[in-house]
């Protein structure tokens, strides 16, 4: 299909990633959301502010892209802007964004300098090395840089030790869960609590229109479409919570823990030793470095 400009056949990458991340194209489209208040900058009347989001009413429009894709773009967006090699120097700092400081809890940047002989060697060093970022120069951090190759390798290796016996992951699960209270799937969980907060949008949603018909700003038949509109989604995400809630209970982490760490340690130990860098890197972060 054309392009906004018109052109036929290229759709650019941003334009897609914008596409992806707006609600309009989900169906959600909200009135009310800025109000105008007095600017109290000279030569200035007012400006436009934010409303509280209970405030927000919806407009229904038609679907383009689905909740689950919605919801993948928002993960996938934020991935990319934790982990983006931009500015970065390929196949180097293996542990990019994973290395925290020992002493102040804080993350690392990876810094390259030239030696004596002329030589390049990379490190991995605390943000609090900067006496105004760590609050004051008696707040600075006083570890030294860690090489970075050297760090690099050694966790890596650590990783195809510890694939090598899954049995002692299953151990030191186990051991974890005894002493605190064994929670269900973390991914059944976080997409119950979406379904929960669509469910309460959909609520204030039904408690706007009425509030809008009874001071005259929605006619009845409008009111009636509308309100119809927003009872068939609630039912939808209350089947849909109700069937999640469902496989929530029927999964217990013990049993599909096992499942995983058996399955993830023999498809990886296969393949440990031709994984590119990018590879290594996602395996890290899969391993919870």
């Amino acid at each position: 299909m054309p392009t906004p400009t018109g052109r036929s056949g290229v759709w650019g990458t941003s334009t897609i990633g914008r596409l992806l991340r707006n609600e309009a194209y989900v169906g959600r489209v909200y009135f009310n959301r800025t109000e105008s208040v007095p600017d109290p900058r000279a030569g200035h009347k007012n400006k436009q502010a934010p409303r509280p989001q209970e405030e927000w009413i919806a407009i229904s429009v038609p679907t383009i892209v689905t909740d689950e894709v919605f919801a993948a773009a928002a993960r996938v967006s934020q991935d990319n802007s934790k982990w983006s090699p931009r500015r970065a120097e390929p196949g180097q700092w293996l542990l990019k964004g994973l290395v925290r400081c020992g002493v102040c809890g804080v993350g690392t940047n990876c810094h390259k300098m030239r030696g004596r002989n002329g030589t390049w060697h990379r490190y991995y060093y605390c943000r609090n090395h900067d006496p105004i970022r760590a609050g004051g120069q008696d707040r600075r951090c006083p570890e030294r840089n860690i090489r970075s190759d050297a760090l690099d390798a050694y966790v890596f290796d650590q990783v195809r030790a510890t694939l090598q016996r899954p049995d002692t992951l299953l151990r030191g699960e186990q051991a974890i869960a005894a002493s605190t209270p064994t929670p269900d799937d973390e991914l059944l969980g976080a997409e119950l609590a979406r379904l929960d907060r669509k469910l309460t949008a959909a609520e204030d949603e039904r408690r706007r229109l009425t509030d809008l018909y009874q001071v005259g700003l929605v006619p009845l038949p409008e009111l009636q479409r509308r309100a119809a509109d927003v009872e068939h989604r609630r039912r939808s995400l209350a089947d849909s919570r109700s069937n999640l809630a469902g496989q929530r209970r029927a999964l217990t982490r013990d049993n599909q823990l096992q499942r995983r760490v058996a399955g993830f340690a023999q498809r990886v130990l296969g393949v440990m030793d031709h994984l590119d860098f990018n590879q290594k890197q996602t395996l890290l972060r899969l391993d919870g470095m």
